[in-house]
């Protein structure tokens, strides 16, 4: 009959302090035991991860341990990443809308064909003044066209018009970005998107 071998370094066994290694004999025994000697050939030593006396409920708070400082890590990139966002947002109050669009976004554009695009934008801003563009996008991100207003505080309309020439894209998506004077970036946006086909 096999005897179950003790694996790791055989310092830290030696190190180990004796209930520690009598902890880990009843262990080979009864796996010996239970298998009837011929599963079990090689046992893993605990003191090779730590050389000290190693209990489940020192190693519980381990991992317990680790798993809490994992769950305040993520939950503070989430905090971070919603206060980029806030950051980049129009003043507090402010808010852009397309409340008419041509062409219909519910129709494709067609690779090649000079598109005229006119968008209606509502919006509400509570700075004194700011900023409403339309922007126009391929699937990568190019630019194709683009034109900003200056609005002033308070709502209103504006008709924004650009053209362009859709290239061989599988998208072109629209963006109505409203910001503050001065404020370059900003995540206060209102967005349309065309599929692509070919000629």
């Amino acid at each position: 009959m096999a005897r179950p071998q003790v694996c790791g370094n055989p310092r830290h066994f030696r190190k180990a302090p004796e209930a520690t290694r009598s902890r880990i004999a009843d262990i080979k025994e009864r796996l010996a035991s239970e298998s009837g000697g011929n599963r079990y050939e090689c046992v893993p030593v605990l003191s090779d991860w730590f050389a000290g006396d190693i209990t489940l409920d020192r190693m519980f708070r381990y991992i317990l341990a680790l798993a809490t400082a994992m769950f305040m890590v993520a939950a503070l990139s989430a905090c971070n990443s919603k206060s980029a966002a806030d950051s980049l947002a129009a003043p507090s109050g402010s808010t852009v809308n397309i409340t008419e669009i041509t062409p219909n976004p519910a129709g494709p554009m067609t690779v090649g064909s000079e598109v005229k695009l006119r968008a209606t934008v509502a919006y509400a801003l509570t700075s004194d003044s700011g900023t409403l563009g339309l922007v126009v996008q391929d699937a990568k991100n190019k630019p194709l066209a683009q034109i900003v207003n200056v609005v002033l505080k308070g709502g209103g309309t504006e008709s924004l018009e650009v053209s362009f020439t859709v290239p061989d894209t599988t998208a072109i998506h629209v963006f109505t970005p409203l910001s503050g004077q001065g404020q370059g970036a900003t995540s206060t946006v209102a967005t349309r998107s065309y599929r692509v086909q070919s000629k």
